[in-house]
């Protein structure tokens, strides 16, 4: 008989970015597609350019968390992301979500 795990620690703040993940994840799916569905590349990039999108904030989970470093590099990845728009090469746009991914990801 299996018994359910009650996990005593509270949850993490990587719980609460699954708007990141979600936007991240659309403009990779419709980069792989073939053809390329530039309509969805071009909606996700229409919803963080327009003048009403606030930058989501992830709340910290701890007193040891170091959410506000995430934040700046999620917020630096929609700004980068943000470039895109206009972009018609194939080959631009993938360097650009790329980069975006990078910082996405913690890099640089």
């Amino acid at each position: 008989m299996k018994k359910s795990m009650i996990n005593p620690v509270k949850g993490n703040h990587l719980e609460n970015s699954d708007y990141f993940v979600k936007i991240m994840n659309g403009i990779g799916d419709a980069l792989d597609s073939t053809p390329v569905d530039y309509y969805k590349v071009i909606e996700l990039i229409y919803k963080i350019s327009s003048p009403s999108f606030v930058y989501p904030e992830i709340k910290p989970c701890c007193s040891s968390c170091n959410v506000a470093l995430k934040n700046e590099k999620y917020h630096k990845a929609f700004d980068i992301l943000k470039t895109l728009d206009g972009k018609t090469e194939l080959d631009d746009i993938r360097e650009i979500y790329e980069i975006a991914r990078l910082y996405f990801m913690g890099g640089k």
